[in-house]
This record gives C-alpha cells, sequence and structure tokens, in this order.
C-alpha cells in the first residue's frame, strides 16, 4: 500500500509560509532589469480594471494561454498500455489485469505511440527513422511503414483507419535536427488497412489537424490556409485540397484555434491579431469573415457542436455564433467589470462555463450559466495559469501561477504553486498548496478523481472531486507522464528509470502497483 500524505497546508501556517518563492516560471512580461511588470502593458489598464487612463493603451496585449498539462506519452486502449522506449527503439505492450509486458521492436528514435479505438493496433512515429511501426496487438507483429524525411508529428483519425503526419515547429526536437533539405509544407497520410502511404504538400506551416467523427475528412491548419484531406478516398487519391482564408498572403495572421463542427459542414477559426473570426462552408468552399469584437482571445465549440464562443477580450463580451448557421447574428453576453473576460472553458457536460483570464494576474472567475445567461463572479486565492471543469461538470480545477495579485495582503499561499478545486453547485472553493509545479493532469472518465504530475517530483497527486480532497501517493522514481485508463479509476505514470517504469494508480484506494525494467524480466513491486 503506497504512503498517503495530505497536501493541504492550513492557514494557520500563513505566517511560515507568506516568505515568497521563485518567480522564474512567471507568466507576466518583465523588464530589462528582470523585474516582474504588474501590469502587462505597462499597466493594469487592459480587461476588468483600468487603474490610469493616462497610460498607454496602444500596445497589444498579450495572447491568453491555454496550457494543455496533459501530453502523455503512454497510451491506454480497453486492458492495455503502450510506452514507447525512445532511447531503445521499442515499444512495450502492459497488459493491466496481470502487469505482464511484452516488449516490442520500432523504428529508431520512437516518440509518440496511438491506438486504435478497438485496440486492434498500436502505432507509433520513429523520428529518426522517418516511419511508423503498426502493431497488430493480438499477433504481437510490427510493420515499418516510410513516411517523409524530418516529420515529427503524428496524429490519428477518429476511426483509426489512417494516421497522419507533419512537421509542426512547435514540437521542434534538438535530439533529432534535420538533416538535407527541410519543407515545413509535407504530409505524409497511412492507410491502417492496407499499410500504403500517400504522402503531398500542404499550406506552409501546419500546426494542428482537426477529423470529423467518423474520420472521413481532415482538415488541418496553417498560415493564411486550411488543408482539406478526403480521407473516404483510396490511398492513391488523398491529397491536400486548398483554402485561402486571409486576403494578405504576404504576411496572413497566424491562426490560433479551428474548431470543426461535428457534421463536416463549418470549419471556425480564429486568428491572432484579427478582429474577426473565419468560417469556411466545406461544401461550397465558402469563407466568411465574422466580426468578433475587439481582440477576440478564445473560441471554442460547445460540446454539442451547435454554437461556437468567442471571448471579445477587448468588448468585454462572449459572442455566441450559430454553428450551423454563421451568417445570423451572434448573441453578445456581457461579462461583469470584475473579471476579464480572457479565456472561456466549456463544461462537458454543456449548460455551463467558467471565464478567467492567464494574461493578467487577476485572483477571480466567472461562472456563466447558459440557460440563464447570467455570469457570477467568484474569488480564487490566486492568479490563473488554466481551468478544466470535470467530465462530469460538477467541478472544477484552477492551477495557480506562483506569482500573486500585486498588492494583495501576505497569505499562507503568497509565493506558493497551488491549485483550486471549485464544487460548481454550492461553489465550495478548496485552495490546495502544492510543492512544485503541476505539468501534467488527467481526470477519470465518470469525474470522480484527477491524478497530477509536479515537476521533479516523486509524489503524485490524486484529487478526490466528491469530498474534495487532494492527496499523493510516492511513487518509485520521478514522474514524467500520466494518463487515466478509459471508463476505470485506474491512472497509469510513466517514470524515469534506465530500463523503463511505470506505476499503476488506483485513485479510490491511494495504491500503486509498479513495473519495472520492460527490457529484461519484469517484476512487480507492491
Amino acid at each position: 500500500m503506497a504512503t498517503r500524505r495530505d497536501l493541504w497546508i492550513p492557514l494557520w501556517a500563513a505566517a511560515a509560509l507568506a516568505a515568497a518563492g521563485c518567480a522564474s516560471d512567471s507568466l507576466v512580461a518583465r523588464d530589462s532589469s528582470g523585474e516582474a511588470d504588474d501590469d502587462y502593458m505597462g499597466d493594469d489598464d487592459y480587461g476588468a480594471a483600468d487603474d490610469d487612463a493616462s497610460d498607454d493603451d496602444s500596445a497589444p496585449p498579450p495572447e491568453e494561454e491555454d496550457n494543455d498539462f496533459l501530453t502523455a506519452r503512454p497510451v491506454g486502449a480497453d486492458r492495455f498500455v503502450f510506452v514507447v522506449n525512445t532511447e531503445r527503439d521499442t515499444v512495450s505492450k502492459i497488459d493491466v489485469d496481470t502487469l505482464a509486458v511484452t516488449t516490442l521492436p520500432t523504428g529508431a528514435r520512437p516518440v509518440q505511440v496511438a491506438v486504435t479505438p478497438g485496440g486492434e493496433q498500436a502505432v507509433t512515429f520513429n523520428a529518426d527513422s522517418d516511419d511508423v511501426s503498426v502493431i497488430d496487438v493480438a499477433a504481437g507483429s510490427v510493420t515499418d511503414v516510410a513516411v517523409r524525411d524530418d516529420l515529427n508529428t503524428l496524429a490519428m483519425s477518429p476511426s483509426g483507419g489512417h494516421v497522419l503526419c507533419y512537421y509542426d515547429t512547435d514540437n521542434e526536437d534538438d535530439a533529432s535536427p534535420p538533416s538535407g533539405v527541410q519543407s515545413f509544407n509535407d504530409v505524409s497520410v497511412v492507410d491502417l488497412g492496407t499499410l500504403e502511404t500517400q504522402s503531398f504538400a500542404v499550406g506552409f506551416n501546419p500546426t494542428d489537424v482537426h477529423f470529423t467523427p467518423d474520420g472521413s475528412l481532415a482538415v488541418l491548419s496553417s498560415d493564411g490556409a486550411l488543408s482539406l484531406v478526403d480521407l473516404s478516398r483510396p490511398i492513391a487519391e488523398v491529397g491536400g485540397e486548398l483554402v485561402l482564408i486571409s486576403d494578405d498572403q504576404l504576411d496572413p495572421p497566424e491562426v490560433e484555434e479551428v474548431e470543426l463542427t461535428p457534421d463536416g459542414r463549418f470549419v471556425y477559426g480564429r486568428r491572432r491579431a484579427a478582429n474577426e473570426i473565419f468560417a469556411v462552408d466545406l461544401e461550397s468552399l465558402e469563407v466568411i469573415a465574422l466580426p468578433a469584437g475587439d481582440d477576440p482571445s478564445d473560441m471554442d465549440l460547445t460540446p454539442d457542436g451547435a454554437s461556437v464562443v468567442v471571448v471579445s477580450r477587448g468588448t468585454q463580451e462572449l459572442l455566441v455564433y450559430d454553428a450551423h448557421d454563421p451568417v445570423t447574428e451572434p448573441l453578445a453576453v456581457p461579462v461583469p467589470p470584475e473579471v476579464t473576460a480572457g479565456s472561456v472553458y466549456l463544461s462537458p457536460t454543456g449548460g455551463a462555463a467558467v471565464v478567467y483570464t492567464t494574461a493578467v494576474r487577476e485572483d477571480r472567475f466567472g461562472y456563466w450559466d447558459l440557460a440563464t445567461g447570467e455570469i457570477d463572479v467568484h474569488p480564487l486565492v490566486k492568479p490563473v495559469e488554466a481551468a478544466r471543469i470535470a467530465p462530469d461538470g460538477a467541478s472544477v480545477i484552477f492551477f495557480h501561477t506562483l506569482e500573486d495579485v500585486s498588492g494583495a495582503p501576505a497569505d499562507a499561499y503568497t509565493g506558493r504553486w497551488a491549485i483550486s478545486l471549485v464544487r460548481l453547485q454550492d461553489f465550495l472553493v478548496q485552495p490546495v498548496i502544492v510543492e512544485d509545479p503541476v505539468d501534467s493532469y488527467v481526470d477519470s472518465d465518470d469525474g470522480r478523481h484527477g491524478v497530477f504530475l509536479m515537476t521533479d517530483n516523486t509524489l503524485v497527486g490524486v484529487i478526490d472531486y466528491e469530498h474534495l480532497l487532494v492527496d499523493d501517493v510516492e511513487v518509485p522514481s520521478v514522474p514524467r507522464h500520466v494518463g487515466m485508463l478509459p471508463d476505470t479509476g485506474l491512472a497509469y505514470v510513466s517514470q524515469e528509470h534506465p530500463l523503463g517504469r511505470i506505476s499503476f494508480l488506483d485513485a479510490a484506494a491511494l495504491s500503486t502497483s509498479t513495473v519495472t525494467g520492460f527490457e529484461l524480466n519484469s517484476q512487480i513491486e507492491d
């Protein structure tokens, strides 16, 4: 049984904890002396409060940060977890029921693994051999399929019928620099049924790919354009159809976000420093510019696919567009002046959202009831770095910055990393100090538990959302990635170890089982 230790530090410890911590990971701007600038435009005159109307408001505000946190290398499907062993050119299949480990060879330096929805196939992307390894899970056989040179990212369609490989500049890897010629436009599509490949060029600098739920269409966003890839065609006929989304092709605004409606009819996008969003009708390929107030800073599709929500940061409102009829005038929802409209996170169950900012050090958030249209403001102990609503929609977790609100009185959380759990039924807030910054986080499917990793810390945080409790469980070595097995409360935590190590963590029981030595005779440690 793993050791259980509570992470919470009571308020009576405020005096001892008030000393300021290191702010090397600050999200706020710093001047030439290295000091933090309290207000990211030289004052704090953007959004909810303007302290000095004489200050210069002409500088562009910073982007809101959308911290993903979870980029798990191990991938689970049904009863198996797959872990790439990058330095040993292998992938390990771990049976969660028995903890038996089967290790299979891959191409050179596998850095990603994806698994088909039914768990029949696993696919690794191999950075140094310019190929993917397709694994027949039942048979244990491996087939290497070549892709274009010097790509670095793999994406699997929801149906599991295809994988797309492309070069994402946000995913650059110094360990595997390109040699010879280098293209930033190449895409390779692998048909996982026939194991055939088709490669072609798309718009410059593809940054993301979205699929229709049936996997028949892929949409790659790039600078100034979208590339449409019809995956319903035979692999020999697959190519990228370019749709220009900017009149300025000499210096097109960078696409920040793309949303694809579930029926595959419309694509919506938000571009950096553009006071509009765009919609593309995928039947006519018409590009429609939609006014989005001043400085739209976030955009999301509601879980039912019916609406597109845009945060107009400059005009302090939320704009709600009909996703199936984009030319209809959007509904404008004013955001109270007490909270800056910067980012919105929609509940997975629909009906509600939280509104907050990551660009301003602000210790509050708005709760948006979509049925009434009302936004109520609630306090937090520290500014927000990221927020996530649990899958059941009952709770929200806020990840806080190390920095505090300028001029706020010192308390237990001053200069400390922290998270806050909020029960949305009654807005009970449970702030919790954490020893190190959170760098990975995952929820169970039922929303009852969350599991998070802290940087270079062997203590793994476990959240009980029902009771708003946070505990920690120690694993044998420093964790690197975390994920959750589907339809279970069982998390898997991969760790640093010369021969490979992964722990399975029961979030309800706060217990772990560990497998060490994927390449040798694996052993179970309790």
